[in-house]
């Protein structure tokens, strides 16, 4: 939720907006946050169009703002090309370890997580997710002491940006539920590479968040062929689709039997049906919604525009301008996954810009 708010009422503007969480969850901010976020808002009234990631989202902007149903456009996220690493998926040979991971998490602890190797276990699902209300670690950590009776050789990998507070907080839930601690593998912030492969090496993703505007891990399993186990709620489904276990129920003896009974039964269906489903959301996409967006604005995505082609100095000077902006969205984007997702449409059509000039400075500098 990195959108700040209007400061030029006469520009016309494009916000992006995720979702509508702060507005269907009040109960999860404390007053300070909810009060900045009741305030972006209520302007996002002033945008000349609204992009967000999912269907579920603009019903639910809809339901809560001013806002019209023409004024948003709903442009999903793509997953990235398939990164090729070579993944040992033999449970009889020994673990394989992660990549050198980067020694601070994004949390803002300056704890270093991994100081060197950390070896995958052979049997292990996976959770990526931050430390949130609204992602239900509560009853994963339910559901993991009820897998660890039937199937003691599990282990639960998760990842995301951890403060102090939040380790302590999973802590307090893997004590409160007798979950082992030698099966609990909280990686923290991982990089794309570590990520891709504990995607590839996991039974399944166990994805039990009850909230989602899109829903960016559903993606990232299926696309590299981990199974998905999850709740039909929110954005999932259009994620998803048919391609994954759905688990509509708080009871953990449900998930469970999800784990160790549907699962064994469909894994390489899923694996299939996940990759094909995983194919139909591409950056490519992305780039033209935002493209058709920025047009229907009536907005120019270079933030420049030629006068005259023949004269090469001129093409020049509007180059400059947009590799700076280049740049400035680079770095604005920082670490943040979200942040990455949600800026990468843009530079990618300013860099489109860049090319197109870059072609009409060769053409007429001869």
């Amino acid at each position: 939720f990195g959108l700040e708010p209007f400061t030029n009422a006469k520009a016309k503007q494009i916000a992006g907006m995720p979702d509508a969480l702060a507005l269907d969850h009040p109960e999860l901010f404390s007053a300070v946050d909810l009060a900045y976020r009741q305030q972006v808002y209520g302007q996002l009234k002033q945008a000349a169009r609204v992009v967000t990631l999912s269907e579920h989202a603009r019903e639910r902007l809809l339901h809560h703002t001013e806002l019209r149903l023409e004024q948003i456009a709903v442009v999903p996220l793509g997953a990235e090309p398939q990164k090729q690493l070579s993944v040992n998926t033999n449970a009889n040979e020994p673990p394989e370890p992660l990549p050198q991971p980067s020694p601070v998490n994004e949390g803002g602890s300056q704890t270093e997580y991994l100081l060197n190797y950390h070896p995958l276990p052979a049997r292990y699902v996976f959770y990526p997710a931050n430390f949130w209300p609204h992602k239900r670690h509560d009853l994963l950590f339910r559901i993991m002491s009820r897998l660890w009776q039937e199937q003691p050789d599990s282990h639960l990998v998760m990842t995301g940006g951890r403060s102090e507070a939040d380790r302590r907080g999973l802590q307090v839930l893997a004590t409160r539920y007798g979950c082992p601690p030698e099966r609990i593998h909280d990686l923290g912030y991982v990089d794309d590479a570590q990520l891709t492969l504990i995607y590839r090496k996991a039974e399944a993703l166990v994805f039990v968040s009850q909230y989602e505007g899109f829903g960016m891990p559903l993606l990232e399993a299926m696309q590299q062929g981990c199974p998905v186990i999850c709740a039909p709620l929110a954005a999932i489904p259009e994620v998803v689709g048919e391609a994954g276990i759905i688990v509509n129920s708080e009871d953990a003896e449900d998930w469970v039997k999800a784990i160790l009974t549907v699962l064994p039964e469909q894994r390489d269906k899923l694996i299939a049906a996940g990759r094909e489903r995983a194919a139909q959301f591409t950056w490519a996409k992305t780039r033209d919604g935002w493209r058709e967006v920025i047009a229907e604005a009536g907005l120019d995505c270079g933030g420049a525009s030629v006068q005259s082609k023949n004269e090469s100095t001129e093409i020049a000077g509007h180059i400059q301008p947009l590799l700076t902006q280049i740049s400035q969205h680079a770095a604005s984007m920082g670490r943040s996954r979200w942040r990455q997702m949600a800026g990468l449409p843009l530079v990618m059509l300013l860099q489109m810009r860049v090319l197109e000039l870059a072609r009409q400075y060769r053409r007429t500098a001869g």
